[in-house]
């Protein structure tokens, strides 16, 4: 496996037979003709100005033919959606990337099946044009796509050194609501170094040789920056601390490992300071994808508001009667009522596979309980079915209720597991796969009875 900051890519020369060159000649002649001149003999200045208004605005450039390079634009219009950038922000986004961005080079060619790389022609499509609705399908049929033929991409990005000293000036220029609602985006991939080193050595428990020092490695450098920020000699003197003990635990059983062993290894950074260094870190790594300059360009082009349209006369229509009735507004929809599906939760349970990528809606369930989720801006919920299934606040089922703490009634952020106390509530729920085995039903609303 290539180290996660080292990539390659291998790029296909394109080749323009003289033959078209000499047949076209004398067609393409009239359209590199000079402009026509005024009667001084100068360049008519003033014709040009009018074909160029008239020419229609430019959209989004075409997706790059190679899967690798698509796969970088990807990540770059991900992070630049998720972060609500302004246009202004994104122009200053791709100004310091001009320096910092690093070389695509020579990759290694991508193997990817067919309906893949247009579910990634699809998705670029959806993020530029910041369609919601159509990037919450998309990741659903990723996910599907993955699982049956998983992609052989080169797309990793190394961080460059101007992009870490541009990252921490960038930063100030975003609002904390901004920050807030990027780390929203991320939910339960918010990263925590003490949940990435138990989840480490219980994922790595099997690996062995090289295998076992490749993922060492990755989770080392991760917990580096994550702790340590942009400080290198204390991220260096850390990663070598936690390779040490990983090497230590690696092979024995997860549950003998506590929580305070890691705590007293990468010490108590806050969750201010880890907020901080990952924005630092997403930033960096933003400023140093080749593609980033691509990706802001196109979001530019879409978020440009249009001209407006010449005036023209309109006849108003004739005013209605004094005494004629008026129509009665149209109620309001409940948040998520038109497209949620109505289902029972324990055929949810069943099979929660077959609702994935759905909206659903659950009228006759309780809330027995909170616990805190793996994001600091979430919980996870404790639900009771109909019938007096209980499905727990954590992962240790099929399906986790996952809710923003800034969506969660007070009366249910009061609640702890194992209390006793039950909430009705209907809930209204995006059903998301985000693991093999695993499924999040994302909260969209709760409607507390």
């Amino acid at each position: 496996m290539p180290h996660p900051r080292a990539f390659c890519v291998r790029s296909a020369a394109l080749f323009v037979p003289l033959a078209l060159l000499v047949v076209s000649e004398a067609t393409i002649g009239p359209v590199l003709a000079d402009p026509p001149k005024a009667k001084n003999g100068q360049p008519n200045n003033r014709l040009r100005a009018q074909n160029d208004a008239a020419a229609p605005n430019k959209g989004p450039k075409p997706a790059p033919a190679d899967p690798n390079l698509l796969s970088m634009e990807l990540k770059a219009l991900r992070i630049l959606r998720g972060l609500e950038a302004t246009p202004h922000q994104i122009s200053e986004i791709a100004r310091a990337a001009k320096k910092a961005a690093g070389n695509a080079g020579q990759r290694e060619s991508a193997k990817v099946a067919g309906p893949y790389v247009e579910a990634m022609v699809q998705m670029r499509r959806a993020l530029v044009a910041n369609d919601a609705e159509k990037i919450e399908q998309l990741r659903t049929t990723f996910d599907q796509l993955e699982e049956k033929s998983p992609p052989d991409l080169d797309d990793q990005i190394e961080i460059t050194d101007g992009a870490e000293i541009e990252a921490v000036r960038l930063l100030n220029i975003f609002t904390p609501q901004q920050v807030i609602a990027y780390a929203q985006s991320l939910e339960d991939e918010f990263p925590d170094p003490i949940q990435l080193i138990r989840e480490g050595l219980e994922e790595g428990g099997s690996l062995k040789g090289a295998e076992w020092e490749t993922a060492r490695n990755k989770l080392t450098e991760e917990v580096g920056w994550l702790v340590c920020g942009s400080q290198g000699d204390k991220a260096t003197k850390l990663e070598e601390q936690v390779s040490a003990f990983l090497d230590q635990k690696h092979g024995q059983p997860p549950a003998g490992i506590r929580d305070g062993e890691i705590r007293k290894l990468v010490g108590s950074p806050g969750p201010v300071v880890i907020l901080k260094n990952v924005m630092e870190h997403t930033l960096a790594d933003l400023l140093s994808n080749p593609q980033v300059e691509r990706a802001a360009k196109d979001c530019l082009r879409h978020d440009k508001p249009p001209e407006p349209p010449a005036a023209k006369q309109v006849a108003q229509a004739p005013a209605a009667p004094k005494n004629a009735p008026k129509r009665p507004p149209h109620p309001p929809a409940k948040n998520g009522e038109m497209a949620a599906k109505r289902i029972d939760l324990d055929e949810v349970l069943k099979a929660p596979d077959q609702f994935d990528g759905q909206e659903l809606r659950f009228d006759h369930v309780s809330v027995t309980g909170t616990a805190p989720g793996k994001s600091p801006n979430n919980l996870w919920l404790a639900v009771k079915t109909q019938s007096g299934t209980v499905v727990a606040a954590s992962r240790e089922q099929k399906l986790t209720f996952v809710v923003p703490i800034a969506k969660t009634p007070e009366v249910i952020k009061e609640l702890k597991s194992g209390g006793g106390a039950e909430i009705s509530v209907t809930l209204t729920c995006a059903v998301h796969r985000d693991a093999p085995k695993h499924w999040n039903a994302r909260v969209l609303s709760i409607e507390v009875h």
